[in-house]
């Protein structure tokens, strides 16, 4: 692990976003390999994004991909791997889910869950089986627990009361513990409402659905969250925080017809480039001394892209490196804001 003991914190935010998680795992691989051309050889490779950073935050597909590459501790590679394996499997064309948008989407308002909840289920179990048994010298089933790889909070909302709920996989200072497993976190945290139903755990048990209706972009979360971990004896300011979303929305009218109004509101709850905004604009007012490194990477009007549109891949994937092709800088400053806090020259 590259980390500095007592150094400034690297956070990284996950926005949510459905397929479009896609957009910011191309992203981090484009971090990635700019890490691995200035990182010495001589360390381990491949390198691993849970080796840079000290807590990861996501929401629904944000909040997958944060226990995919912090608890799991997969490499891109393998997080795209599995990224592109299974959303083939969770959102299937068949049945009740062909039609018309319209009707699919008055289907979803009259409360019946687009997508079978099971196959998310049965999938995400696969998934930490199959990457946990990778670590030597260790068993691991369906129900191992949701601890510490690299530290990780993921966004849920309870159902039966719309609040907002943390998944964590460390413990907190003053909340109890969920002591959900993994599964049932990466469940809990995807299970988007209008496309699956809610999952309970717990004891006494709770419903649980994703936290995009609280917070799409979890970055207040994850320096609340940061703040609250590193404190006192262990108190560390934060250097350098990474935000990524998954298409920022373009501008359009709230309209005047049922559908139209519909689609206005699932736009505003899960839109996050006015946190976004809003959060750097609160950065702007910080002591310069004391502000941390921000950068957002946010590609634009993939917004048009439906939460389970998986055939639209290879545009997602155009539209990113295109969208890549003009952040060299931005992404090199990424990079050598990391390796500063990490302890290397950049």
């Amino acid at each position: 692990m590259m980390a500095v003991e007592g150094g400034k914190l690297r956070l990284l935010s996950l926005d949510g976003g459905g397929i479009r998680g896609l957009s910011t795992l191309i992203i981090l691989q484009r971090i990635m390999f700019a890490l691995d051309t200035k990182v010495d050889q001589a360390i381990e490779r491949p390198l691993r994004p849970c080796q840079f950073f000290d807590l990861m935050a996501g929401t629904s597909t944000g909040g997958l991909i944060a226990i995919m590459l912090g608890t799991m501790r997969m490499t891109i590679d393998e997080c795209l791997a599995a990224y592109l394996d299974l959303a083939p499997k969770i959102f299937p064309e068949e049945g009740f889910l062909s039609g018309s948008k319209a009707g699919r989407l008055f289907k979803s308002a009259r409360g019946t869950a687009r997508f079978d909840a099971a196959a998310l289920e049965r999938e995400v179990k696969r998934m930490v089986v199959e990457q946990l048994k990778k670590e030597e010298g260790v068993k691991f089933d369906e129900a191992a627990p949701l601890t510490e790889g690299c530290r990780v909070v993921v966004c849920a909302t309870n159902k039966d009361v719309n609040k907002a709920v943390r998944l964590r996989s460390y413990r907190s200072s003053w909340e109890p513990s969920t002591k959900c497993t993994i599964w049932q976190a990466a469940r809990a945290t995807s299970a988007a409402p209008l496309y699956f139903d809610s999952i309970a755990f717990g004891m006494p048990p709770m419903s649980y659905v994703d936290g995009g209706l609280h917070y799409n972009n979890p970055v207040r979360v994850l320096v609340d969250e940061a703040k609250s971990i590193w404190k006192g004896t262990l108190a560390r300011s934060v250097g350098c925080i990474i935000s990524i979303g998954t298409g920022a929305p373009p501008l359009s009218a709230v309209g005047d017809r049922g559908l139209e109004i519909l689609e206005s509101v699932k736009a505003t709850v899960t839109d996050t480039e006015d946190t976004a905004q809003e959060f750097e604009n609160e950065l702007e007012h910080m002591d310069a001394a004391e502000r941390p490194a921000y950068f957002r990477f946010n590609v634009h009007n993939m917004q048009k892209i439906g939460l389970e549109e998986w055939k639209e891949f290879q545009t997602l994937t155009g539209a990113t490196n295109d969208y890549l092709s003009t952040q060299r800088r931005e992404i090199g400053n990424c990079v050598d804001s990391l390796l500063r806090l990490a302890g290397m020259s950049s």
